[in-house]
């Protein structure tokens, strides 16, 4: 169980750094754009929401948990009462107006009006809507195979380092005597 417990948390950490912190302020938006707007503008504000419905954020961000959810289910000690609750708790998060302030906030951190405007009419196109529908499964995809190319050059690395390594003067005095029998 408690390995079930530490891949259920590491998997939420990787995933929502912060997404949903309610003490984490947001940071200033950065003005360096000439398009720019006040955070505070009604316009720029219906715009960003505008766009994360369009562009299916929340959507993806479950679609990406329930994949998570599935596997967990399979991890050993995993009591499925207990995953299917913390999944239906996870849905009504993402869809609450909390989350929907906080991604917004994340947004309007790095979007100016303009941004926004732009992303609104491309999410508009097919192409925009097939993205949306499918750029949540690419990056899966595109994780699946970085983790395992990390994965390799760790243990290239520990066995790299092990082959190194001094052997300890009590395992030298072991097999000194295990040869000498």
């Amino acid at each position: 169980m408690q390995k079930f417990t530490l891949s259920l948390a590491l998997i939420v950490l990787a995933v929502t750094p912060g997404c949903f912190d309610k003490n984490k302020a947001p940071e200033a938006k950065n003005e360096s754009s000439a398009t720019a707007v006040n955070a505070n503008d009604q316009e720029f504000n219906d715009n960003i929401v505008k766009l994360i419905k369009v562009s299916k954020v929340r959507e993806n961000i479950l679609k990406d948990f329930d994949t998570y959810i599935e596997q967990i289910k399979k991890a050993p000690g995993a009591e499925e009462a207990m995953v299917n609750s913390m999944s239906t708790k996870l849905h009504a998060l993402i869809n609450s107006e909390e989350s929907l302030k906080n991604i917004s906030a994340a947004y309007a951190k790095h979007l100016s009006n303009a941004d926004a405007v732009a992303l609104i009419a491309f999410y508009n196109t097919p192409a925009g809507q097939k993205w949306s529908d499918v750029a949540s499964s690419i990056q899966q995809e595109v994780m699946v195979h970085v983790m395992q190319g990390f994965q390799t050059i760790m243990m290239e690395e520990m066995q790299a380092k092990a082959a190194k390594a001094p052997v300890p003067a009590t395992s030298k005095a072991a097999t000194s005597a295990n040869h000498a029998k």
